[in-house]
């Protein structure tokens, strides 16, 4: 251990220091120390919703799409496109899609909303939306009618169960009520429920839209297009009715709100189109879609059809993100810059009262370097000590907002996101670090310049 270092830590541990000293001290420690702990939990929440909202936005949107550059593009082009690129590495999935906007609307609500003509057989693979359906079954998408009979099921469900719950806890009943209830019980159990005269094709909706529409899977919903016949007076909208065979929850209420879901089939049918809106693809590893985009390129007609990778599709959205983010962490680097200051203060106090011991030591052949360094260890101690207990701190905080649970319903998420970066947390304890030494250097070359003869007047 140096002299210098061991002066430092005398000081620390010695019993005669002022009190107005020692207070201040504790303060630049405490403000260091909150300052660590302030920017580890608000970087952890930033980071945490930040990467919820790109892994939503990567599991249900495409990674890469392909676009026709003109409305002559037709269908048979597409899957030409299609065939060139499939056996391309990192391609996961390829799907044709059709998307278009319309009305939805119900019995007490009309809405406009995004209509996505997709592949059945590959909508699992493809979606993920499909995978975790909050209600309801892809299975539906074939059998239309199976999802109204089991909305029907649980319906009976209910009104059996609540009969029971009113024949065992109802003590004021007579002996006919009674007989009544379980008639109607029997009835319930023994009812055959019979599929609509009518088939009609399956829609998907996310969860914000079927509560503001009031529905739920196994009803029907109206959709509306201008894209029409011609009658007398010209183009007349297109309405034709679609059962809900299943409900999504993606966390983005935009997305559930704003999107629907159909075969592809149907969507062309109902649209009155033939020509597919574009490609959609998934990949294997997302951090090399810029080179898969690449290699897309080389293999497609590029006079006819355009190739974008998800960061450019959402160039704004990421944008936004970052700048969000980086301005979150300049602010709270302010404060930073407020326990330095402390530091600067409360190492300017210790000189000014220390001028008679840093004169005996230079009179005792200390050099200004010595000097220096004792008071930049004092300002390099309190830093360390700031920034293990605000690190600590840092982690219980995040420990105890990751059990945070929020409104569902106002939120959209049930926890706040929480993501620990530890490359981010080490960048923020690098900086607080090296600001608390660049702080002490300025009360440290003042104390190298005290002279022994000046500190020595008067004796």
């Amino acid at each position: 251990m140096s002299l210098e270092f061991d002066i430092t830590l005398r000081y620390f541990r010695s019993k005669k220091r002022n009190i107005f000293i020692s207070l201040l001290t504790l303060i630049s420690i405490l403000g260091v120390l909150i300052a660590v702990t302030s920017l580890i939990a608000v970087n952890s929440i930033v980071s945490g919703f930040e990467m919820e909202i790109k892994e939503k936005i990567l599991q249900n949107e495409p990674h890469i799409i392909i676009l026709p550059k003109n409305s002559a593009v037709t269908e048979e082009q597409f899957y030409q496109q299609i065939d060139k690129i499939k056996n391309i590495k990192n391609i996961e999935v390829i799907t044709p899609y059709i998307s278009s906007t319309v009305l939805i609307s119900s019995f007490n609500n009309m809405n406009a909303v995004k209509v996505n003509g997709i592949e059945p057989k590959i909508a699992k693979k493809a979606y993920g939306i499909f995978r975790t359906l909050k209600k309801g079954s892809l299975n539906y998408i074939e059998t239309p009618n199976q999802a109204y009979i089991d909305m029907k099921r649980k319906d009976d469900q209910f009104f059996i169960f609540e009969k029971i719950y009113q024949y065992m806890s109802d003590l004021t009943l007579n002996s006919e009520e009674r007989e009544e209830i379980v008639n109607d019980i029997s009835i319930l159990i023994n009812r055959t429920i019979e599929p609509p005269t009518k088939t009609t094709p399956c829609v998907y909706i996310g969860k914000a839209l079927s509560e503001s529409l009031a529905l739920q899977v196994g009803e029907e919903l109206k959709l509306i297009t201008p894209f029409g016949d011609i009658g007398p007076t010209g183009v007349m909208p297109k309405t034709r009715k679609f059962r809900i065979c299943g409900v999504f929850f993606t966390s983005l209420y935009e997305f559930d709100q704003y999107n629907i879901y159909m075969p592809i089939k149907e969507a062309q049918k109902f649209l009155g189109i033939t020509q597919i809106t574009g490609i959609e693809i998934k990949v294997n590893n997302i951090y090399k879609s810029d080179q898969t985009v690449s290699s897309i390129e080389k293999k497609i007609d590029l006079e006819s059809f355009s190739v974008s990778g998800f960061s450019k599709m959402n160039k704004n959205l990421f944008s936004a993100l970052q700048i969000e983010k980086t301005g979150m962490f300049l602010l709270l680097a302010l404060v930073i810059l407020v326990s330095s200051f402390n530091i600067i203060a409360t190492l300017t106090l210790i000189v000014n009262s220390k001028r008679k011991e840093i004169s005996i030591l230079k009179s005792l052949g200390m050099t200004n370097s010595s000097v220096r360094k004792i008071f930049l260890y004092k300002g390099m101690i309190i830093g360390f000590i700031g920034i293990l207990i605000g690190s600590i701190g840092g982690a219980v905080v995040t420990h105890f907002l990751k059990q945070y649970k929020m409104d569902e319903n106002l939120y959209y998420i049930p926890n706040l996101p929480i993501r620990v970066n530890l490359v981010e947390i080490s960048i923020i304890i690098a900086i607080t670090f090296i600001v608390t030494v660049l702080a002490s250097i300025v009360p440290a070359n003042r104390a190298a310049k005290i002279t022994p003869v000046y500190g020595l007047k008067g004796e």
